[in-house]
């Protein structure tokens, strides 16, 4: 930008500013009625953070007397989920491991497979068979995963 266009758009903005400006100071400074306006949103809303606060230390509170209840109940949903999804973690590492040791091509290397554009995933479409894949671009990936769910 030359400096003539920069000066231009300076005073545009200045303009812009000092309109926006006269519009809203309403008869009184403009920064006491947002210091006003500021002021009344914590008053109403202090409570709301008073409480949150009090629910945080309820729960660390709750954790600490009962630590060994709640490891248990998490260990168990996790390994839930691990059984849930074990075919998917196992068919997801063994495509990792062929991409690290060069047998297979990183996906950001290919082309996507629906719309031609750089893939940047792996899709499996079955998780019975691992190696199976195809690569798709981020927004052909959500959308295969849209239609099947």
């Amino acid at each position: 930008m030359s400096k003539n266009k920069k000066e231009k758009q300076r005073e545009i903005w200045r303009k812009a500013s000092l309109k926006y400006y006269n519009k809203n100071k309403d008869g009184e400074d403009f920064r006491e009625k947002t210091r006003k306006v500021r002021r009344n949103y914590y008053k109403k809303n202090r409570d709301k953070e008073d409480f949150i606060k009090k629910n945080l230390e309820d729960s660390k509170r709750y954790y600490e007397n009962n630590k060994e209840k709640v490891m248990k109940k998490k260990s168990e949903r996790d390994e839930r989920n691990y059984i849930k999804d074990k075919p998917k973690i196992s068919a997801k590492n063994k495509i990792r491991y062929r991409v690290i040791n060069g047998k297979m091509p990183k996906a950001n290397k290919l082309k996507c497979n629906r719309c031609e554009k750089n893939a940047t995933q792996y899709h499996h479409s079955d998780y019975n068979k691992p190696l199976e894949v195809e690569p798709l671009c981020g927004r052909c990936h959500k959308l295969e995963h849209v239609r099947n769910d």
